[in-house]
């Protein structure tokens, strides 16, 4: 069928959110769609090469094409529960810095002739992990592209439309992280009044501890402007989110296309090179996700 999103409204097929408390993404997808995708998956031994290759994932993290028994490298994207139409996944976002020991520099004080040390971060040495993380980069990138598109058949006729639909990349190059996706016209269009009920320093703190669960030692002096570059905000109706990095963040392709009734639009990704980055954003847009989910009345 492959209705084009931003026209109109469409059956939901799925939707997340993210948990702030547990640090991962919960996945709601339609029944049918799972039932499809499993009868038309065919990954070859080339698709999983490829990503082992590119992404220095180790061998022993196997790759599961079961969605009942963890899907991905690493089986990393979880069956958990049901409802009456969707099955319900979730993938936890891992962490990456690793604190290794004490700074021999600063004896762990994070100082060094009244500066601060710079041969550590907040008087503890590290290393940064990426082999978990990245396996749930690649999986994820394969989980969205799987729900790309409407289902032919809509078997089931669940009681909200689709809200977004989303792709991610995970590829080790600069803009390897990237997303882009679409907003449906409801989603779009409520989401002012999304913006103008929540507390917006509340989504960046949320945004924030997630990055520093996955990208710090909770330790540094300069957590600060992590926390300046977490941001949710609305511009003449376009959603802008940023996250540490370089100009990082998703912004609208066309502002032109903002606020024309009854469309939706489409968003994109720039300069989002890793999964740390990636994982604040998906965080930011499951969150927004959830607060829609409550205005419309369904729980997700």
């Amino acid at each position: 069928m492959n209705r084009i999103i931003t026209e109109g409204p469409i059956p939901a097929w799925y939707a997340f959110v993210y948990d702030p408390v547990q640090k991962i993404l919960r996945f709601h997808v339609r029944k049918d769609v799972i039932r499809s995708a499993e009868a038309d998956l065919g990954l070859g031994p080339d698709f999983v090469r490829r990503f082992r290759s590119s992404l220095s994932i180790p061998d022993d993290i196997s790759f599961s094409r079961s969605f009942q028994s963890g899907f991905g490298f690493g089986g990393v994207i979880k069956y958990v529960a049901e409802s009456e139409d969707f099955q319900i996944f979730e993938a936890p976002f891992p962490k990456v810095t690793h604190i290794t020991g004490t700074c021999s520099t600063c004896s762990g004080t994070g100082e060094n002739d009244g500066m601060n040390c710079f041969s550590c971060d907040g008087g503890v040495t590290y290393e940064l992990r990426w082999q978990e993380a990245d396996a749930l980069g690649a999986s994820l990138a394969l989980f969205f592209d799987l729900l790309a598109f409407e289902p032919e058949n809509n078997e089931i006729q669940p009681s909200f439309n689709q809200p977004l639909t989303l792709q991610t990349c995970m590829e080790k190059q600069s803009g390897g992280a990237s997303l882009n996706g679409s907003f449906s016209p409801g989603f779009a269009n409520m989401l002012p009044s999304i913006m103008r009920g929540m507390i917006k320093s509340d989504v960046s703190k949320m945004m924030f501890e997630l990055w520093v669960h996955m990208m710090r030692t909770g330790k540094e002096s300069y957590v600060g402007l992590d926390l300046h570059r977490c941001s949710v905000c609305d511009n003449r109706g376009g959603l802008i989110i940023t996250c540490p990095g370089d100009a990082s963040g998703l912004n609208p392709n066309e502002w032109h296309s903002i606020g024309v009734p009854g469309r939706g639009y489409d968003f994109s990704s720039h300069n989002v090179d890793h999964i740390g980055q990636q994982a604040v954003l998906l965080a930011a847009l499951g969150y927004l996700q959830g607060e829609w989910a409550k205005i419309i009345g369904i729980h997700l």
